[in-house]
C-alpha cells in the first residue's frame, strides 16, 4: 500500500510539473511522449528500490544491471553513435540511430571509415552524427554514446580525451553551436546496442549505408529496436 501511495506521488507530481512547462515556458509535450517518460521513470524507482534491499540485504555493490534505451524530453531529437575499430588495421565502422521524443526512429547509418585508435573511433562517429543530423535539419539534437571520454570532452573537460582526439572534438563543437540547442550524455554499452550493432555491420562494409525513417530496414534492426521499444 505505501508503494502504490508513493507511485502516485511521483506521477502527480510529474503531471504538475508538465502543467508548469506548458502555463510557464509555453512548453507543450505530447501526451505519448508523457507516458513513455512516465513508464521509463516508474521502472528505474521501481528497479532503485530493488537495488536498495532485497530479503534485508543491502545489494548496491551488484554488478547487474537493468539499463535501456530511454527516449529523448521533448522537443530534442537522439541519435545514438557507436563505433567498432580493430587495432592492427585501424579500421572502423560507425553506427548511428535517430530516434524522436515519441519514440519514433527517424532513419540509421552505418558508416566504415579509418581511425588512429578506439577514441578517436568514437569521436568520429560524434562528429558523423552532428554532420547527418544537420542534413536532416534537426534543430534541437541530443547526442548519447558509451565512451565516456568523449562525452566528458564534448561536455567542456577538453582533456579527457587524448591530443589525437581534440581535433575531432573541435570540429564538433563548432558545428553543434549552429544548432538551437543540444545535450551529450553517457550511457552504458546495455543502453547503445543498436548503435552498437550498427557499428559492427559497418565495419564490415565497403560502402555507406544510410536509412531514412520509410526505408525497409534489416530484421536484425527492426529486432533491436522493437527491444529498446519495450525495455
Amino acid at each position: 500500500m505505501q508503494k502504490n501511495i508513493q507511485l502516485a506521488g511521483i506521477v502527480l507530481w510529474h503531471i504538475w510539473k508538465t502543467r508548469c512547462q506548458l502555463v510557464f515556458d509555453n512548453i507543450r509535450i505530447p501526451v505519448v511522449t508523457l507516458s513513455l517518460q512516465e513508464k521509463k521513470f516508474i521502472s528505474d524507482w521501481d528497479n532503485s528500490l530493488s537495488s536498495m534491499s532485497i530479503n534485508g540485504r543491502n545489494v548496491q555493490g551488484r554488478t547487474d544491471r537493468n539499463v535501456s534505451w530511454t527516449v529523448p524530453m521533448y522537443p530534442f531529437m537522439k541519435i545514438n553513435f557507436d563505433a567498432s575499430f580493430k587495432k592492427d588495421c585501424n579500421k572502423c565502422g560507425l553506427g548511428l540511430i535517430m530516434r524522436s521524443f515519441a519514440g519514433e526512429c527517424g532513419g540509421a547509418a552505418s558508416i566504415p571509415l579509418t581511425a588512429f585508435d578506439e577514441e578517436q573511433a568514437e569521436a568520429l562517429g560524434a562528429l558523423q552524427e552532428v554532420i547527418w543530423a544537420k542534413g536532416n535539419n534537426i534543430d534541437h539534437l541530443h547526442l548519447e554514446g558509451d565512451n565516456s571520454n568523449v562525452i566528458a570532452a564534448l561536455n567542456g573537460a577538453s582533456t579527457a580525451v587524448k591530443w589525437t582526439t581534440s581535433s575531432v572534438i573541435e570540429d564538433i563543437l563548432v558545428l553543434l553551436s549552429s544548432f538551437n540547442s543540444w545535450k551529450c550524455s553517457y550511457v552504458p554499452r546495455e543502453a547503445n546496442k543498436t548503435a552498437h550493432l550498427l557499428a559492427k555491420e559497418a565495419y564490415n562494409a565497403s560502402n555507406n549505408l544510410v536509412l531514412s525513417a520509410d526505408s525497409d530496414f534489416p530484421m536484425w534492426l527492426k529486432s533491436s529496436l522493437e527491444e529498446d521499444s519495450v525495455s
